[in-house]
This record gives C-alpha cells, structure tokens and sequence, in this order.
C-alpha cells in the first residue's frame, strides 16, 4: 500500500518547522492512515536518536574529545596581533571601497562636474585622515597588547 501523503510534512514535523495549518492535515491523517503513523513514528525515533547524540558531549579519551580539544587548543591559539591587524585591514579596505563607489555614482548627480574634484580631494584627505587615525589606534592597542 503507498499513501499519496506528503512525506514532507512528516519532516517538516519532526523539524519543529511545520506550519499550524500543515500540523492540522498530518494530525487528522494520521488517525487513518497507519503508513504514515508508522513513518512519523520512525521519524521521530531518528530524530530523537539524533538529538540524544549530538547533546552527549564527548567521552574523555574519544576522538571526538581530542578533535574537539585539538580545535579548541588552535583557535585560542592564534596570535591575537595577527588576528588584529587583519579584521582592521579588511576594514580599512572596506571603507575605502565604500568611498571610491560614493564618488563614482556621484557622476550622476545634476551638476557634479563642476564638484568632481573638490570632492575627490576632500575623499582622499578624509581617507587618509582616516588611515592615521586607525594606526593611531592600532598603536595604542598593539602596545597594550605587548
């Protein structure tokens, strides 16, 4: 016998994702249909199964406990310096893009020839007013760090 049920539905509740209207069609079929009681039961059994493995944390000893401890020991590891200098490299470049796109789309704006390079001057300058206040930043902070 094969039951034309959406199975989804069945995924969708075992997920905790199903919609109330959809919980009200597989609530009402499943009182008939005895297929799919037996698939949400399996369902849920895996579900279950699954949950219980994944909140067990892992036994001293085990290789999830050494991949684990192995990934832990890495990541507190990294020199907190490097890790610095890059996150305020990325964002010094992202500012800077940031600026280039604003005086490219500037083009555009009704009268803007007669400001293109009084614009591309106060830019430039409020970038690189930007750049030493960042490394002023990164100075004080990198000597805080030593």
């Amino acid at each position: 016998m094969n039951c034309g049920f959406d199975r989804e539905i069945i995924q969708k509740y075992a997920d905790n994702s199903i919609d109330p209207l959809e919980f009200i069609f597989l609530k009402e079929h499943i009182n008939y249909c005895g297929e799919c009681r037996r698939e949400l039961d399996i369902v849920m059994t895996l579900e279950n199964e699954l949950d219980n493995y994944f909140d067990k944390a892992p036994e001293t000893g085990s290789l999830d406990f050494l991949i684990t401890e192995l990934v832990d020991e890495c990541i507190s590891g990294l020199n907190k310096r490097e890790k610095l200098k890059h996150v305020l490299s990325k964002s010094i470049k992202t500012g800077n893009n940031i600026m280039g796109n604003s005086v490219k789309f500037i083009k555009y704006i009704p009268g803007s020839k007669l400001l293109g390079k009084g614009i591309k001057k106060t830019v430039s300058a409020a970038g690189n007013l930007l750049v030493s206040i960042v490394e002023d930043k990164v100075g004080k902070i990198m000597a805080n760090l030593r």
